[in-house]
């Protein structure tokens, strides 16, 4: 997930304030962007999220997941994973 230390107008779950002070900058993770990056890419280490904050990012996700099949469900559609939906 993108972390960011651009204000985020979006609250929970979308976004969520880390409280840590080991950031440098205020900072905010961005629960609904998800990303994948090759290990080429990833730069040195410039912090960490407490084990409570990384509960609330995953309580975050899941809600996220959920209002989505919620979604689909009532179009009638059961997603089947990578890009497959069922009628």
């Amino acid at each position: 997930m993108a972390i960011t230390s651009q204000f985020q107008r979006a609250g929970f779950p979308l976004t969520l304030e880390l409280d840590s002070k080991e950031h440098p900058k205020r900072s905010w993770v961005r629960i609904s962007n998800i990303r994948t990056l090759s290990t080429e890419r990833i730069g040195k280490k410039i912090g960490t999220v407490s084990s409570e904050e990384l509960d609330q990012i995953i309580e975050g996700l899941n809600e996220i997941i959920g209002s989505y099949q919620g979604m689909l469900a009532a179009l009638g559609l059961q997603y089947l994973g990578a890009g497959m939906f069922w009628e």
